[in-house]
């Protein structure tokens, strides 16, 4: 990846992505970045994108064992950005931050921010373009 292109694992049918299989798009260090769902080359569907791994995704670590990167966000895409119903993680890739419906990438309708330390509600309600309501 020395030129910055991104790098897809994925099926061609007339000599385009066929969108009714999964794709895998990995960062440049050849860790997976998102696995699932695309549209004309865009985000769209089931798809969960990770964080950027020091180790290529899914692959063993130096411990042997197999490491799965931490993942950022896991639900519905549509053009590249968020979409429908979704879960967005803090740092740890385990943790949910906020779960709920998205709009235009941003959180929008019902959905339910956690706190990192205690993984208690910290709000649950309606949001709009992002912001609470």
């Amino acid at each position: 990846f020395p030129n910055g292109n991104p790098h897809f694992e994925c099926h061609w049918k007339d000599d385009q992505i066929d969108d009714s299989k999964e794709v895998i798009e990995y960062y440049d260090n050849g860790s997976v970045r998102y696995e699932g769902q695309m549209l004309f080359g865009l985000r769209c569907g089931y798809g969960t994108e990770y964080q950027r791994s020091h180790y290529r995704d899914h692959h063993s670590a130096p411990s042997g064992r197999t490491v799965a990167p931490p993942k950022v966000y896991v639900g519905c895409w549509a053009r590249d950005k968020r979409e429908g119903s979704g879960t967005l993680f803090y740092e740890d890739g385990c943790t949910p931050w906020y779960e709920g419906r998205w709009m235009d990438g941003e959180r929008h309708g019902h959905g339910i921010e956690y706190d990192h330390r205690t993984s208690c509600k910290k709000f649950e309600g309606e949001w709009s373009k992002g912001m609470r309501n």
